[in-house]
């Protein structure tokens, strides 16, 4: 039997001002240009609305403009008839000067009044739809800058929340953690003592990895991504607060862990749902350069354990130096917790498939490239992968070894992988 308890008061967190400010900034970043958006959306929004106001009133004006000039015909051919008539009446007045032509002269005056005063109203009307057609093309280039606005905040927006996501995985904390394992009778003292501190450092881990997700902003986003997110989180030191062994045949180990995330940063823009160019600038993630004498880095698919005791709550500190812009930076060094008393030996392993998971004597670490550290002896190593034959060999471990795991795939699908009593 197993166990893992986070004791009371048992995280230390160690971020500075510095740290706080740096995720407040991030989150401010990103409000600040959201807000941002919404103000030139508003603007951009009503600067449409009127666009379609001067639109109507255009269309309006060009109604009006074709009655005038419809009206325009009549009254040309009214003048024309009145003038007609008039000459009409001057020919009749040489053969009878009695006769009364101020009938003739009104209609002809009135008709030249209302023809002039139709092409002023016309010129007018015209010099109204030249305006507004001035105001329509300033609208829309104020438009079009304010679309310009607003597609850059939006990619600024989607800047600030990958590298807000990248900045909350990596953040650092520390933990205490008491476990306790069972020895097994067919292994020493020291051997039991190595692997219950690895099994406490690896699920340390694992509960430090779960509060990374758990306090994300965009959570409800990216947790149902979480697989394919590449997590990791790297132990930059631990030590063994205190230890002992039961009469009962029990180990019980309490570790003080610092740890900090890390994630394949190649893939926050699909944990986002955003186009991958705005992560080609964060290159080849830190899980496939670094390489360390100490295994001290653990995935997120190698960390499952499924006792209900590991489900306690723990708050994660925010990272206590700036966000990690070089990927390959060198590993940190670390304070081995009486690691010893039993030789490790690096075992690496690479296989010709993706998303498979290795398991080394029943334990789940995680999905190739793979290096990690065991002690000296056997070793039973498997490579899974749904839909492929499992790659499986025992491994005398004396001097560090590189395993290539070739899988061969099979029509059916692998049936689901067991676990030790240690794994549950």
């Amino acid at each position: 039997m197993e166990y893992m308890r986070i004791a009371p008061l048992s995280l230390l967190i160690s971020a500075s001002l510095f740290a706080s400010s740096v995720f407040a900034q991030d989150t401010a970043t990103v409000t600040g240009i959201e807000s941002e958006i919404s103000i030139k959306q508003a603007e951009y929004d009503n600067a449409t609305q009127i666009l379609e106001k001067h639109l109507k009133e255009e269309s309006q004006l060009q109604s009006q403009l074709d009655l005038l000039r419809t009206r325009s015909t009549e009254l040309d051919k009214e003048k024309n008839q009145a003038l007609d008539a008039m000459n009409e009446m001057y020919r009749r007045l040489i053969d009878d000067p009695s006769i009364d032509i101020s009938a003739a002269q009104a209609r002809y005056q009135q008709a030249v009044v209302d023809h002039k005063q139709n092409k002023d109203d016309i010129a007018m009307q015209l010099a109204a739809i030249a305006s507004h057609r001035k105001d329509i093309e300033q609208i829309r280039v104020a438009k079009h800058t304010q679309l310009n606005t607003l597609e850059s905040l939006k990619e600024q927006l989607t800047t600030a929340r990958v590298e807000r996501l990248r900045n909350e995985f990596t953040r650092e904390g520390t933990l205490e953690v008491n476990h306790t394992i069972n020895c097994k009778r067919t292994e020493t003292l020291a051997a039991c003592e190595q692997r219950g501190q690895q099994m406490g450092l690896q699920k340390a881990t694992k509960r430090f990895v779960d509060q990374i997700f758990a306090n994300l902003t965009e959570e409800r986003l990216v947790e149902p991504k979480r697989n394919m997110a590449g997590a990791q989180v790297q132990v930059l030191s631990s030590h063994v607060v205190n230890s002992a062994f039961s009469g009962q045949g029990n180990y019980n180990v309490n570790l003080s862990v610092t740890m900090r995330g890390d994630v394949n940063s190649s893939r926050l823009c699909s944990l986002l749902t955003v186009d991958n160019r705005y992560c080609s600038e964060y290159g080849t993630p830190l899980s496939t350069g670094y390489q360390s004498s100490y295994d001290t880095t653990f995935t997120d698919s190698q960390l499952t354990f499924s006792d209900s005791k590991d489900n306690t709550n723990v708050s994660v500190s925010r990272m206590s130096e700036q966000p990690i812009h070089d990927y390959s930076v060198k590993p940190m060094p670390t304070v081995k917790p009486q690691l010893d008393a039993n030789k490790m030996i690096e075992l690496t392993l690479r296989s010709n498939v993706y998303d498979d998971e290795v398991f080394i004597d029943g334990v789940s670490f995680g999905s190739t490239r793979l290096a990690t550290s065991l002690p000296s002896g056997i070793h039973d190593v498997e490579v899974r992968k749904q839909g492929y034959q499992p790659y499986r060999v025992r491994v005398d471990l004396r001097k560090p070894q590189t395993i290539h795991a070739k899988l061969v795939k099979k029509p059916e699908s692998i049936a689901a992988p067991t676990y030790t009593s240690e794994q549950r």
